[in-house]
C-alpha cells in the first residue's frame, strides 16, 4: 500500500514537472490575462473576473501595480493542470492549448530517451 501511494506521488510530481516545463517555456514564469483565462477553461476574460469576484478560481492569481489584468504563479497552474488529469477532467476540455498538451508529450518522450540512454 506504502508502495503504491509512493509511485503515485512519483506521477503527480512528473506530471507537475512537465507541465511546469512547458508553461515555462511557453508563458515564463507568470501567466497573464487572456492566456490565463484561456488555459484555465474559461470562455471569456468577463466569465474569468466573475469566477474571481465569487472566489471559485482553484489557484490563487494576484495583481500587480499598473496592470489591469490578473497574473498567476506558473508553477501553481502546473499542479492545477496535473491535478485535473489525476481528477479525470481531462485538460483538453478545460481550453488548455494543444502546445501545451504537445511539450507535455514531447517532455515524456525526451524523458524516456534519457532514461533509455543512461541519462
Amino acid at each position: 500500500m506504502l508502495g503504491d501511494m509512493k509511485t503515485q506521488i512519483a506521477d503527480i510530481c512528473e506530471k507537475v514537472a512537465a507541465y511546469e516545463l512547458c508553461l515555462l517555456k511557453l508563458y515564463g514564469a507568470v501567466i497573464q490575462g487572456r492566456d490565463l483565462h484561456h488555459i484555465m477553461g474559461y470562455s471569456s476574460g468577463d466569465a474569468f473576473l466573475h469566477a474571481v469576484c465569487r472566489k471559485t478560481l482553484p489557484v490563487q492569481t494576484f495583481k500587480r501595480p499598473g496592470y489591469r489584468m490578473r497574473f498567476a504563479r506558473t508553477h501553481d497552474i502546473a499542479i492545477w493542470l496535473a491535478s485535473m488529469d489525476i481528477e479525470g477532467a481531462g485538460t483538453e476540455s478545460l481550453g488548455v492549448k494543444s502546445a501545451i498538451i504537445e511539450c507535455r508529450d514531447q517532455f515524456h518522450t525526451e524523458s524516456n530517451t534519457d532514461d533509455r540512454q543512461g541519462g
